[in-house]
């Protein structure tokens, strides 16, 4: 780990950056929450509704993440945030051809193991797969913004550097 993962950038407020983890967590939980939703439709043809409909809670989050990271204007998050929103958008565009290339829409009748068909369905996943990860490292980066302030918060042990009790504390020997 290089040095300036240890180092803190001034003008973080301590409330921007709970408020910022909170949601990224929120985001996270439901994003993994959806995949699982996913994986029993791909895979066992069960919660079809409950999957299209927790996409707008996905939805729903990470744009309150995102505008929550922009308005705290933390600039080690703010283009970080923007992958899970462009993701989340694209996700929901694959989901809508996934959808039609399964079920079929208007005069398009669905094919069962087209190409195109095969082509959607897979890169939704992947792509869910790739919203869950870039929202894991949003959280953890905002984890190690809000470890590091409450670094310079902490005060130093009466007994001097590198002592057990620093170390207790969390400060660095």
């Amino acid at each position: 780990t290089g040095r300036k993962w240890f180092e803190h950038s001034a003008g973080h407020s301590v409330a921007s950056l709970h408020r910022v983890r909170t949601l990224a967590a929120i985001s996270v939980g439901v994003t993994f929450a959806q995949y699982l939703l996913g994986g029993l439709l791909r895979h066992r043809g069960m919660v079809l509704h409950e999957h299209l409909g927790f996409a707008f809670v996905v939805l729903a989050s990470v744009i309150m993440l995102f505008r929550s990271v922009h308005g705290s204007r933390i600039a080690e998050l703010t283009r970080l945030a923007d992958r899970p929103a462009g993701l989340v958008l694209l996700q929901l565009l694959l989901g809508a051809g996934a959808w039609v290339t399964k079920f079929g829409f208007g005069d398009y009748v669905a094919v069962h193991g087209s190409f195109v068909q095969i082509g959607l369905r897979t890169s939704h996943v992947i792509t869910g797969m790739l919203l869950l990860m870039t929202s894991v490292v949003l959280l953890v980066r905002t984890l190690r913004l809000v470890h590091v302030s409450s670094k310079i918060d902490t005060p130093r042990s009466p007994l001097g550097r590198g002592s057990l009790l620093e170390g207790l504390h969390g400060g660095v020997a």
